[in-house]
């Protein structure tokens, strides 16, 4: 359940990243007739014998070795300093939303073995940790004990 979500933020991200990323247009061949088209423009970054991305000590970012409007050979999407601060508010609105798993037949076991699995630790969380623990325990408790009982088996193959 939580692979599914984890994709869909990604593919969210890519979104919302393409929306406010620089663009150039160009012309291309489409259908043998030439066509402006908008491209995204991404950064290539200077790299170190390892694959790190060399930082530049005056700007604390990596160092830009050129532009492409490849996808595939640019590190990172070209955005200026305006647009990036328009997608992380943007971001940041988008991570605060809910997240609701629904408890279907299907999905059950696994969301009751998971509050149990909760309630019954002995574990003990300290700063990060312990908030997460208790905002995860809060979701588990809020699912109603007798909707378990009431679960529909599916039918076994």
């Amino acid at each position: 359940m939580l692979v599914e979500r984890a994709t869909e933020i990604d593919k969210e991200r890519i979104k919302m990243l393409n929306e406010v990323a620089d663009k150039k247009t160009v012309e291309e061949e489409v259908d043998g007739k030439k066509t402006k088209v908008e491209k995204t423009i991404f950064l290539i970054t200077d790299k170190d014998e390892n694959g790190r991305f060399i930082i530049d000590p005056k700007t604390h970012k990596p160092k830009i070795k050129s532009e492409t409007l490849v996808e595939k050979e640019g590190d990172t999407y070209k955005i200026s300093d305006e647009n990036n601060k328009k997608f992380e508010e943007e971001w940041k609105k988008y991570l605060e939303e809910m997240f609701i798993i629904d408890v279907t037949p299907a999905t059950s076991d696994t969301i009751y073995g998971v509050r149990d699995i909760l309630k019954k630790t002995e574990e003990e969380f300290t700063g990060r940790m312990a908030v997460l623990y208790d905002e995860w325990c809060e979701a588990f408790e809020a699912i109603n004990e007798s909707k378990k009982s009431d679960k529909v088996q599916e039918p076994k193959e």
